[in-house]
């Protein structure tokens, strides 16, 4: 894989005493846009990038989450994602916290979940037979070097 960016990004994930900290914990108590009773409000919005890790680090951490749970082995670092403002059908929606980014990690083994869901979001109602885990997102802080 070839770099996609000549400037490198550090990150300092941040994983929970008592197992890997979920993509929801990055949910907020009172955030300024949030409407009562909307959930989807609360969460911010990010985009994903590839990247390079220049050190894979090895580590493992049991997971439990609506489709499975177990010890999964946590890989080399997939993607960096950054909290984004977007407009979209005239609304522009900014990121509560534009300092918290999601770093997703690689896990295995991977199991088959072989659920079917129906997820709503601002883009429309949409049904999933969900497949396989396969990265761990966790709430990330990271700076320029």
């Amino acid at each position: 894989m070839t770099k996609t960016s000549p400037r490198k990004i550090a990150i300092a994930a941040i994983l929970a005493a008592a197992g890997v900290a979920a993509v929801m914990s990055v949910m907020h108590a009172q955030p300024a846009r949030a409407q009562a009773g909307d959930p989807l409000s609360e969460v911010d919005h990010y985009r994903c990038y590839d990247v390079d890790q220049e050190e894979p680090h090895i580590d493992s951490a049991y997971l439990r989450d609506q489709f499975l749970k177990g010890d999964r082995r946590i890989g080399t670092i997939q993607s960096i994602c950054a909290p984004v403002t977007k407009r979209h059908n005239n609304q522009v929606v900014s990121p509560n916290y534009p300092r918290v980014h999601l770093v997703c990690f690689e896990v295995t083994p991977n199991q088959s979940a072989a659920a079917y869901v129906e997820v709503r979001n601002q883009f429309g109602i949409d049904r999933l037979r969900v497949h396989r885990d396969r990265i761990l997102c966790v709430p990330s802080l990271k700076q320029h070097i």
